[in-house]
């Protein structure tokens, strides 16, 4: 098995599927960067197993493997309503990604279904960035009661901001976020999130390549499979979960 990763970038992810490709791999899991998925319709890759993951390709001969990232992020930011929260921000990374496009339009969808105004995509691009970003929302004339966070990396971003500025959560701010991590319920508050079945994506996505090695057949129509998530209510949104046993 080789693992790589791109950072992100086209031709370091073209570079290195081709260097797979010369070490005779039989299939590829592949979570595409932005605009990438050009290169895969070359014909160096018509007669590889291609299995994308978090992010669906372009290219219809592939199975896809994701989450509703747009349900989740209405379910979450829809739980931040129902506190009585008005005026919720959402912070996120690169929008040019699915599934920070995705679940920024599931919190419009839920912003609009409660007749408030969605705000504007709010870009972490570093945790000192985002101090500078949450203290211009808090101080603002009228700032947010709640934020809500795209990913892990982002929400690390939030709390340190939060941590710096002395912000207590939930009491002057609420938090959820899409993701959950390993200490999530016991920081203090503990974090309600949109849960992903991370195991089971990467489970899924390796079974479904396997599949189509072994039957070695290259369809030319591909599908998309999409896994439930759960929203997980702990108290950073205000709630008082009970604790779990």
């Amino acid at each position: 098995m080789l693992i790589t990763t791109s950072d992100e970038k086209i031709e370091i992810e073209r570079k290195q599927a081709a260097l797979m490709l010369r070490r005779r791999i039989d299939g590829m899991v592949i979570i595409p960067a932005p605009h990438a998925e050009d290169y895969l319709r070359d014909e160096a890759f018509a007669h590889v197993h291609i299995v994308t993951l978090d992010r669906p390709a372009a290219h219809s001969r592939f199975v896809s493997v994701v989450v509703n990232n747009r349900s989740g992020a209405r379910a979450g930011v829809s739980h931040l309503i129902g506190h009585g929260h008005r005026k919720i921000a959402f912070l996120g990374l690169n929008k040019a990604l699915f599934t920070f496009a995705a679940r920024y339009a599931g919190y419009k969808e839920a912003m609009s279904k409660a007749a408030l105004a969605p705000e504007p995509y709010i870009d972490c691009v570093s945790q000192e960035n985002t101090i500078t970003t949450v203290h211009s929302l808090l101080t603002d004339a009228d700032p947010p009661t709640a934020l809500f966070a795209g990913n892990n990396l982002t929400m690390r971003y939030i709390l340190h901001a939060l941590n710096v500025l002395r912000i207590d959560v939930p009491g002057q701010i609420g938090l959820a976020r899409f993701h959950d991590f390993d200490i999530a319920d016991v920081l203090q508050p503990a974090l309600t999130v949109v849960r992903q079945p991370v195991y089971q994506i990467g489970e899924t996505a390796a079974n479904l390549l396997f599949e189509r090695i072994a039957r070695d057949q290259f369809p030319t129509r591909g599908h998309r499979v999409v896994l439930p998530l759960e929203l997980v209510i702990r108290r950073s949104c205000g709630c008082h979960a009970p604790p779990t046993p």
